[in-house]
Parts: C-alpha cells; structure tokens; sequence
C-alpha cells in the first residue's frame, strides 16, 4: 500500500452542479422554430441540391429521400 502525504490530497472547495443552460435552450428553440415552420408556414420552395426552404421563415430543411 501506498501512503499519500497532505500536499498530495485534493481539499479543494467543492464546486456546484453545472446546467448546459446555452445549449440546450438554443437546440429546444431551434427544435421548436422548426416544428412552428413545418406545422403553419406553407411557402415551400422545389427541393434544390437535396434541401428546400421554406419562404416565410427562409428555413432550409433536408430531403428525405
């Protein structure tokens, strides 16, 4: 066994719980824009170079297929 002296143990004060609050509300906003645009907007251009978009919001949005 090996024994540890004083200076080698960490007694830094401990620090809060942090939340990705950035991230994750950009992505729900985003999420949430762009369920908005497919469920109301219906100014859907031709699919161009596998993406269309929509002409209200200017949103583009990939192919399925």
């Amino acid at each position: 066994m090996m024994k540890t002296s004083a200076a080698e143990v960490c007694l830094d004060k401990p620090q809060p719980a942090r939340v990705a609050s950035g991230e994750f509300l950009g992505s729900l906003v985003q999420t949430l824009a762009r369920l908005r645009c497919q469920w109301i907007h219906r100014s859907i251009s031709r699919p161009v170079g596998g993406k269309y978009r929509c002409w209200t919001c200017l949103r583009e949005f990939p192919t399925d297929w």
